[in-house]
């Protein structure tokens, strides 16, 4: 028996995030998610759309790649990969609320916990993710790959992180 891929095992653990929501549409925020967007739509057989935070030069110059026009009113659910701060979850959000798409909840792998919850929670959005970074590095150092010297040089650069980020992107 073959080990699934890696995309197919990130595949399998957003189908379970998003199982549970209530959703008529996926969308994949650009460009990391977009792939998983569009396997986990084939596998759920649900319409995939793509939120355009860049504005194309080309083709239709449409905000939402794939939103048709019974689309109006349905609910979208945002993948990414992980939430930093937020910023390109919540401008996706709202790209797909101006087309008319009720969007309530994302989906991602990680959160950093740089605070991006907390923005998304501000913004209507609710958060579902697989682990986060105060996760990853517990599991790591579980499995022997960081010491616990590392493991605290690391957490006390996120602490920073958050304390930096909260004094200068608050405003």
């Amino acid at each position: 028996q073959r080990e699934p891929s890696t995309k197919s095992t990130a595949v399998n653990i957003y189908e379970s995030l998003v199982k549970p929501l209530d959703f008529d549409l996926i969308a994949g925020i650009p460009i990391a998610a977009v792939p998983f967007a569009s396997s986990l739509s084939d596998r759920l057989g649900v319409g995939q759309i793509t939120p355009r935070i860049d504005i194309k030069t080309h083709g239709s110059g449409a905000r939402v790649d794939g939103l048709k026009e019974e689309d109006k009113g349905k609910r979208a659910v945002l993948i990414d990969d992980l939430v930093s701060f937020a910023d390109s979850k919540i401008e996706a959000a709202n790209i797909l609320r101006e087309a008319g798409l009720i969007v309530n909840d994302v989906v991602v792998l990680m959160d950093y916990e740089l605070g991006g919850r907390e923005e998304l929670q501000k913004n209507g959005l609710t958060l579902h993710n697989a682990f986060t970074s105060g996760q990853m590095l517990a599991f790591s150092l579980r499995a022997g790959r960081i010491s616990p010297n590392t493991l605290d040089e690391v957490r006390q650069r996120f602490n920073r992180a958050q304390i930096y980020f909260k004094e200068h992107l608050s405003t």
